[in-house]
């Protein structure tokens, strides 16, 4: 179970306690709390039901830990985040007396009535919950009438503190930083509340920025405004919509999307801007906040730590203890060669979907610093006109979107000799520059804008040479510094598609592909062929199926009007989502192919053990794929494709300069 408000999250097990390794109550990128768990005489109690109406709060009823014996306790438990605080009520009653019915034949225990919280505290910073050596930590435990306080004092110099106030306080027992807070549960029953703020220097986490969740989130449901006829499928959309009001941060200005809980509650440059793209005609503010909030960091200085440039908009931005001593270089980090294209990108799709010139006319300066980027000697070391990097081997090797340190390489299954060009980002860089050159046009820089379109013409020319490859009727995966094609069959090249590079003819070919045994697993379309040398269905990047990118290739299908394809992409994935217990399409699931056994239903995907959920992609992924199978655009007026049947009618409303207008019906 997961919970996140703001800048705070909940990491639970199954039954919502925290007990795991990664468990938690955190603040951004420390864990205040590590355990907080309930037991029934020494004991957790049973889970009967779970509910978590949205992402900030849930209830549960739970009752003793025996099931074999009748249940005379019941549990009523609620919990809430605010943004500032995690808010725990629990209320027990007896149905009878306990202890007076004991017998040798339901063995049940005479001190039955004992409720305890345990509580711990480690600090942990979210890489050495990751796998980062720990360091020691001193902490010190407060026990006050009103509860316990957790103290440490960083080597960051910053105070953190973990305040647990709990009413009625019952017997703290325990030492150093695990304590154990016990009550006998009278005949007429008990009610607990436990209140948790983690406090840095003294401050609390910024409050959200609407104090009336529950009217914040029927808001947010009501602009991404998506009725469809199939309850399934209704069911993915609803799911999607809480996911990516939760994933949201209070930013100066505005708000930016966390990239996915647990690993990644933190902003990112790649994985913010393309939910801005997937999610601008319901949410134009997430690609406001983003462009707004990237640009604040754009690189202004050349540093082989951080692998900031002059230009570049950042990969991730942490800001816990470990990034505060510089045990890690995310302060923030800049190892992407995919995000300054993206954010041109993103601003250009802004201004054509609400008008907003006059963000545009504010972002100019970075306009013109990221395409100085582009061309300058971090963008392209060697000066052939496309993007490239160079693994960075104290952070990041491989800089695209699958940044697994063994998701580059060639036939053979060896690494490829930097500098590195990828296919997808040259495809973003020849989009960026057609967008920038409508954007030079708007602040009437005609010369600026023709130069761009120069360059991007160039830069098509030049990919049809070098990566097409004639025997594949595909695109090679990447480019070595020799300029020698890595032929390996990947979801990349479907991603071309996305920025409209590839001739007609060529799309048509690498659908074809998409779509054949070695990369389309039945459920979507496979990071990597199954014939590859590294190709393993449940690695990271090496063969799974990632949302995501299958709903970045069906935006790509469509613009070349494939649109049965795209609608083949989108039914996959959505059916999949509806397969989940959640209706949530998970960060990535495993590269297996779909079983279909006669007379019965298909198998599910299979997870992968590890993904995120929810994800910030993942979540945006459905309003990628309804974009893609109907075809609407800032410049479209109804629908221009048929929706997949299975789904029914399908209506949309989508925010256009400003107003909410009736897109599809």
């Amino acid at each position: 179970m997961r919970l996140k408000e703001n800048n705070l999250y909940v990491v639970a097990d199954d039954h919502g306690q925290l007990t795991g390794p990664d468990n938690g109550l955190y603040r951004r990128d420390t864990r205040f709390l590590k355990r907080l768990e309930w037991r029934v005489n020494g004991e957790p109690p049973t889970v009967l039901s779970t509910h978590s109406p949205e992402p900030y709060r849930f209830s549960q009823h739970l009752t003793e830990p025996n099931l074999a014996v009748t249940q005379r306790l019941e549990l009523r438990r609620r919990g809430r985040l605010d943004g500032q605080r995690y808010v725990e009520t629990i209320r027990a009653r007896a149905f009878d007396d306990l202890s007076g019915h004991a017998t040798p034949d339901d063995h049940y225990a005479p001190d039955a009535r004992l409720l305890e919280l345990r509580l711990e505290a480690d600090f942990f910073d979210m890489f050495e919950v990751r796998g980062l050596k720990p360091i020691a930590r001193d902490i010190t435990v407060d026990v006050t009438p009103d509860g316990l306080t957790f103290q440490y004092l960083g080597q960051d110099g910053i105070q953190r503190r973990t305040e647990v106030l709990v009413e009625p306080l019952g017997e703290v027992r325990g030492s150093g930083p695990r304590r154990t807070v016990s009550w006998t549960i009278p005949q007429g029953g008990l009610e607990l509340t436990v209140t948790v703020t983690p406090l840095q220097d003294g401050q609390p986490a910024p409050a959200s920025h609407n104090e009336d969740l529950p009217a914040d989130y029927a808001a947010f449901r009501d602009t991404m405004a998506v009725r469809v006829a199939n309850p399934l499928v209704q069911r993915v959309f609803d799911q999607a919509k809480n996911d990516l009001r939760a994933l949201l941060f209070d930013v100066p200005g505005g708000v930016i999307p966390a990239a996915g809980i647990p690993w990644f509650v933190a902003p990112f440059g790649r994985d913010s801007l393309i939910v801005a793209l997937m999610t601008l005609p319901w949410q134009p503010r997430i690609s406001l906040g983003a462009l707004k909030y990237l640009a604040a960091r754009q690189g202004r200085v050349f540093d082989p730590q951080t692998r900031e440039a002059p230009g570049k908009i950042l990969h991730e931005e942490r800001v816990g203890e470990a990034t505060n001593t510089r045990r890690t270089p995310h302060r923030p980090y800049y190892g992407n060669v995919d995000a300054t294209p993206l954010w041109i990108c993103v601003l250009g799709e802004y201004v054509r979907w609400t008008g907003d010139h006059d963000a545009a006319r504010a972002l100019e300066p970075n306009l013109r610093a990221a395409l100085a980027w582009m061309d300058g000697p971090d963008g392209d070391p060697d000066g052939d006109g496309l993007l490239e990097y160079i693994p960075h081997r104290g952070g990041i090797t491989c800089m695209g979107w699958k940044d697994s340190a063994d998701s580059v390489f060639d036939a053979d299954g060896h690494d490829l000799s930097a500098p590195i060009a990828l296919i997808e980002v040259q495809g973003y860089a020849y989009r960026a520059r057609l967008d920038a050159a409508m954007l030079l046009r708007g602040v009437h820089d005609e010369a600026g804008a023709e130069q761009q379109e120069r360059k991007a013409e160039a830069l098509r020319a030049r990919v049809e040479d070098l990566f097409w490859l004639p025997e594949s009727g595909f695109y090679a995966h990447a480019l070595d510094a020799d300029k020698q094609p890595a032929r390996v069959l990947t979801s990349n090249a479907g991603q071309l598609l996305w920025s409209g590079l590839p001739s007609p003819e060529r799309a048509k070919l690498v659908a074809e592909r998409l779509f054949g045994p070695e990369l389309w697993s039945g459920w979507g379309v496979r990071t990597v062929g199954q014939t590859a040398a590294r190709y393993n269905p449940v690695s990271y990047h090496n063969g799974s199926v990632w949302p995501h990118d299958n709903a970045m290739i069906a935006l790509g299908l469509a613009r070349y009007g494939l649109n049965d394809a795209a609608a083949r992409i989108a039914s996959a994935q959505l059916e999949a989502a509806t397969l989940t217990p959640d209706a949530r399409l998970p960060e990535l699931f495993a590269g297996y192919s779909r079983e279909q056994i006669p007379g019965l239903p298909d198998s599910p995907p299979v997870p992968y053990p590890a993904s995120c959920h929810p994800q910030a992609w993942a979540a945006a992924t459905p309003f990628a794929l309804l974009q893609a199978v109907t075809g609407f655009g800032p410049n479209a007026t109804g629908a221009v494709a048929a929706v997949p049947g299975p789904w029914g009618a399908v209506g949309v409303l989508v925010s256009r300069q400003g107003r909410l207008q009736s897109a599809v019906e």
